[in-house]
């Protein structure tokens, strides 16, 4: 008997927390476009506001950068930054989007203040990609796989 009452109470629980990662899983229905301009906006509020990881999260594991730099260098240097000047503060000035199927270029224009601010003219290259939300749900988000005119970025710390 209490072994059914243990699994009733397991089930209940496995429901109210399927039900939970589900209606909180953010699956939008946004253009593309829009969908991009918000994954940037987040990444720029989250290193902002302290919140390294996250920025980053946005950030392809297959990244490339005209520096040489890969996804485990640039986190590292960003960090490293983070941790330097964290007063620092990125802003988005202009975005021009240009969407062919999966994949997405993005001139764009980034202040950076602190001890390396200044405005910089990069060229963002995005595709959407399979990750896991959650660890284990499936999702497509748009991720920054290649950076063209990314200043040197071991001069600026």
């Amino acid at each position: 008997m209490m072994t059914r009452v243990m699994l009733a109470v397991a089930a209940i629980l496995l429901v109210i927390a399927g039900w939970f990662v589900f209606s909180t899983m953010r699956v939008s229905s946004d253009p593309p476009d829009v969908q991009i301009q918000s994954a940037l906006s987040d990444a720029a509020t989250s290193y902002n506001t302290g919140r390294v990881w996250d920025a980053l999260s946005i950030v392809s594991s297959e990244y490339k950068d005209n520096t040489g730099l890969t996804r485990d260098q640039l986190t590292a240097l960003i960090s490293r930054y983070r941790v330097e000047a964290p007063d620092a503060l990125v802003t988005i000035e202009k975005a021009d989007v240009q969407i062919t199927g999966d994949e997405a270029v993005i001139p764009m224009e980034v202040s950076i203040s602190g001890p390396a601010g200044r405005r910089y003219s990069v060229t963002l290259h995005m595709r959407r990609e399979n990750v896991t939300a959650y660890g284990v749900i499936p999702v497509k988000r748009w991720r920054v796989f290649r950076v063209e005119n990314m200043p040197e970025m071991r001069d600026m710390i």
